[in-house]
């Protein structure tokens, strides 16, 4: 059986935007964190106070595309179990759930980046991130 015939496709294309603007608003971050966490860690060791502001203000930056994700996150809903997959739910995660980095909202975003396709933190089943096919009568 085709691996690929089971996936679950999104309801509306503005489901699809939702999900690929989520994960690219936490990938974002990730990225905006984590550089201004090594400028900060090599303008303390330089004494560059220069770039302790562009740290600082990369560390802003990431706070407001944090906001902007919870934001665009909390309607990012799995279309099987309804869960938002981007949010941080306090809900027991399926066995087929993977971390990237100790995150599950990353691993999901790096798939719905790079694969076009993730399994649901919470459900475990595999989602499409793509319109579902209508039926015709």
């Amino acid at each position: 059986m085709d691996p690929l015939h089971n996936i679950y496709s999104l309801p509306n294309q503005n489901a699809v935007r939702r999900f690929r603007f989520s994960a690219l608003l936490l990938l974002s971050k990730w990225v905006f964190m984590m550089g201004s966490l090594g400028i900060f860690g090599y303008a303390t060791l330089a004494e560059r106070r220069d770039l302790t502001l562009l740290a600082l203000g990369l560390l802003n930056l990431s706070l407001l595309v944090s906001i902007a994700h919870w934001i665009m996150a909390t309607r990012a809903r799995c279309p099987l179990c309804f869960v938002p997959s981007f949010s941080h739910q306090m809900c027991s995660k399926s066995s087929k759930a993977r971390h990237c980095l100790g995150s599950y909202r990353l691993h999901v975003s790096l798939a719905v980046i790079f694969r076009g396709c993730f399994h649901c933190p919470y459900c475990g089943e595999p989602i499409g991130v793509k319109l579902r096919q209508q039926r015709h009568h």
